[in-house]
């Protein structure tokens, strides 16, 4: 059977190294809850197994009775301090569950209770229509998706007819430079997203290095931050840090303020991950100050949930939980 960091890719694994940090901050006594929607039902069988290694005490549940959180409260005893593990992906009573968990919602910080849902996409759909409060108070929330195959000899292929299609297009013998990197470009974006990481790193460079031929600044800075979000995948900070640096630098000088923004957030990513909380503090504020003076809404989400993260990480849990609030009302 796969692990759980084999079925996602590169963007998906970033919210796994976030979802494994929340849980490396967990505390005794505190009430906590995980909703993980997925979008196969091995992908949900891997996240169970992912939390029962990643908590010390969990219990999986595994009956379909629709009275299941009508259980847990009456038998709340037997679950202190420990995280359950409820997996609705293919459930038919899940209906039945959720209205329990919408109505009874006020029993998770009563009785303390740690709480991991795991759910498929209309499950999560229909939570978010029907108990959309009940997201308000998570710790954690985020879609993974199964990642696909995606083979060098695929890869390969791609970029062909990628450059063959521009050809047919234009009706030219020979492909421009720009053109060219732009088809090198993503065929490296497809290879990352499968987690194909050292494929798209040869991509990645291969149009980089067109780029500066070209001395195309844009495109420079965007690959460099791509290559980046690589190194960062495969945990060699101190290389991610010296690509997201540069990139940053050109962003800088050509004025590109969302990718400014886009970058500082992924240092302050860097720095958080070494646990240096003041500097990521830093960063991730200077993000959020250029993604709300461009009104970029996604981008200053994802900076205060960020900020949100490096507060409970340092303490101080009403400055997170300020942060929390406000990623939230910008997400619904």
């Amino acid at each position: 059977m796969q692990t759980l960091f084999e079925y996602l890719s590169p963007k998906d694994k970033l919210q796994l190294q976030k979802l494994e940090k929340i849980l490396s901050l967990s505390e005794k006594g505190y009430q906590e809850l995980f909703i993980i929607s997925c979008d196969s039902l091995e992908l949900s069988k891997a996240f169970v197994k992912f939390f029962e290694q990643k908590t010390s005490e969990s219990i999986v549940l595994e009956s379909k009775k629709s009275t299941l959180f009508a259980d847990i409260i009456r038998d709340y005893k037997e679950y202190e301090d420990k995280y359950i593990l409820i997996n609705l992906y293919d459930r038919k009573e899940y209906k039945a569950v959720m209205e329990q968990f919408q109505f009874k919602r006020d029993y998770i910080p009563h009785y303390k209770l740690k709480i991991v849902l795991i759910l498929n996409e209309i499950q999560t759909q229909d939570f978010r229509q029907k108990a959309y409060d009940f997201f308000s108070f998570s710790n954690f929330f985020y879609f993974f998706k199964h990642k696909e195959l995606f083979t060098p000899k695929k890869a390969e292929r791609e970029i062909e007819a990628k450059l063959r299609a521009n050809y047919a297009e234009q009706r030219v013998e020979k492909l421009s430079d720009e053109n060219r990197v732009k088809a090198i470009f993503d065929i490296a974006k497809k290879a990352q997203e499968y987690s194909e990481l050292a494929l798209a790193l040869v991509y990645y460079k291969e149009a980089l290095e067109l780029s500066k031929a070209i001395q195309n600044s844009y495109f420079i800075a965007i690959i460099k931050g791509n290559i980046g979000n690589i190194y960062q995948a495969q945990s060699d900070l101190q290389e991610a840090l010296k690509y997201y640096k540069e990139a940053l630098k050109i962003d800088k000088e050509i004025g590109y303020l969302q990718g400014e923004a886009s970058i500082l957030g992924n240092i302050g990513n860097i720095y958080q991950a070494q646990g240096d909380l003041q500097e990521a503090l830093k960063y991730q504020k200077e993000a959020l100050k250029i993604d709300k003076e461009i009104g970029y809404l996604q981008g200053e989400a994802s900076d205060l949930g960020n900020i949100g993260i490096i507060y409970k990480a340092q303490g101080d849990l009403q400055e997170a939980l300020k942060y929390y609030k406000e990623a939230l009302k910008i997400d619904k």
